[in-house]
């Protein structure tokens, strides 16, 4: 599944559809038409470096009629919006983003404010969905071994217990 990445100037005169599949657009990318319809996804390379709370892409979408454009964040840990022209990048708190796992969520949330870890925020942030982000933080935080040990103890249980049965009738 090939898809285009704009980093330059896509421009006409009349209508521009970007199709079902849509196009990205990435810093410097921008799109000028009458009107623009289609899916506009942000790459989420856009967001990977830095810790800010918001990126902008300025004058990224030049047209009069953007009714029939959806955007979206190519980075799950980030709301797209238009602005008038410009592509509004927005961070979710990790409350909503990891909603069964709050003492991790303000844990990521205070670390991301104090812009500790670089590389790990960047690896969350280029993420392409919701589960794989989820995994990431289970394997990080050693909660995606924690929960095969109740699985591994039950099949030792039943192990042993055929084991008993045997030997004993």
């Amino acid at each position: 599944n090939a898809t285009l990445l704009n980093a330059g100037s896509v421009s006409t005169t009349g209508a521009l559809s970007l199709g079902s599949q849509g196009v990205s657009v990435t810093s410097g990318g921008s799109f000028s038409a009458n009107s623009i319809s289609g899916n506009l996804n942000v790459a989420n390379e856009v967001v990977s470096l830095g810790f800010e709370n918001k990126y902008v892409l300025e004058d990224a979408v030049l047209a009069d009629d953007v009714s029939a454009l959806t955007l979206t964040s190519g980075s799950p840990l980030f709301d797209a919006s238009l602005d008038g022209s410009d592509i509004v990048l927005a961070k979710k708190d990790f409350a909503d983003v990891l909603q069964n796992n709050s003492s991790v969520a303000a844990f990521l949330e205070q670390n991301y404010a104090l812009q500790n870890d670089a590389a790990l925020f960047k690896d969350l942030k280029e993420k392409t969905s919701l589960a794989e982000v989820q995994n990431a933080v289970s394997s990080l935080t050693g909660q995606d071994v924690l929960s095969r040990f109740s699985t591994e103890d039950l099949l030792l249980e039943k192990e042993l217990n055929f084991d008993v049965s045997e030997k004993m009738f």
